[in-house]
């Protein structure tokens, strides 16, 4: 007589999945209570458990509210899994030309949430390594594949992703809208964007946005450089390699001049404003 499989089920694992299920569903933040009703679990269980989601990074906290959402480990793990997709596919032979024509770092980063996510980075065998994990998150406003994809978007995308404090990391970040705005008119003119020592002291970045085929922006590709070998009369040379290579990108995913018609208007006034504002600051 065969026997039957038994299903064998960790209930604390199901439970802690299917919270996971529930906070990726919406941006909502969810408190315990709230919680332990969605899913009509005991509110203790479902306390400890998220505070061991919590304390592995895949939940977070707000300290304000003391409400839970996805946190950025889950990150992490999703841009783990996008390295999978056509994107990266097709942006990985550039990339690695671009690292090994500029000789320095080159990276493809996509937009997750009010962060950018690096999905691949080529290194340079040098001295010099900034941290650019897989799934960490880099700042918007002070990046260069931030601003890069940011002068891309339209007003209210804009003012959605973006707090009325930007963070300052070094004495080169702009905190002040009204500045940051000026800047991604200038981006938008000249088709690529500058970190200058903005997020770290030192370094010096570039990147260009990557268009699909519907003419969204869905990525930045960039390099980064120590100021020592990235200098300011390098730039003009090196923005002109990046946005190549982020336009063999574009073109490979589909990108062409007649979708560029359809991209969001600020883009377009952004460039008309940044016309006026010539050269690298």
């Amino acid at each position: 007589m065969e026997k039957t499989k038994r299903k064998y089920t960790i209930k604390s694992l199901a439970r802690g999945l299917q919270i996971l299920d529930v906070l990726a569903q919406t941006d909502h933040r969810w408190g315990v209570t709230e919680l332990s009703r969605h899913i009509n679990a005991d509110k203790s269980l479902v306390y400890r458990t998220l505070s061991t989601l919590s304390s592995l990074g895949y939940v977070e906290q707000d300290p304000a509210s003391r409400k839970y959402t996805l946190g950025l480990k889950i990150i992490e793990l999703t841009g783990r899994t996008l390295r999978r997709l056509e994107l990266f596919t097709v942006a990985k032979p550039v990339l690695k030309e671009l690292s090994r024509t500029t000789g320095e770092t080159a990276h493809l980063a996509i937009m997750v949430k009010d962060h950018m996510i690096y999905l691949d980075t080529e290194e340079v065998d040098r001295p010099f390594n900034l941290n650019t994990g897989m799934g960490l998150p880099v700042p918007l406003h002070s990046s260069a594949v931030g601003k890069a994809l940011l002068a891309c978007l339209s007003e209210t995308e804009v003012d959605q992703l973006l707090s009325a404090h930007l963070q300052r990391f070094t004495d080169k970040t702009i905190v002040g809208l009204s500045r940051l705005r000026e800047e991604l008119c200038r981006i938008a003119a000249a088709g690529y964007a500058v970190d200058d020592e903005e997020t770290y002291p030192g370094v010096r970045c570039l990147a260009s946005p990557i268009w699909n085929h519907y003419g969204r922006p869905v990525a930045a590709l960039g390099v980064s450089g120590s100021t020592h070998r990235v200098t300011v009369d390098l730039v003009p040379i090196l923005a002109r390699d990046v946005t190549k290579a982020a336009a063999a990108i574009s073109a490979r995913l589909g990108y062409s001049e007649h979708v560029a018609e359809k991209q969001p208007s600020l883009l377009e006034e952004n460039k008309r404003q940044g016309e006026r504002a010539s050269g690298y600051r």
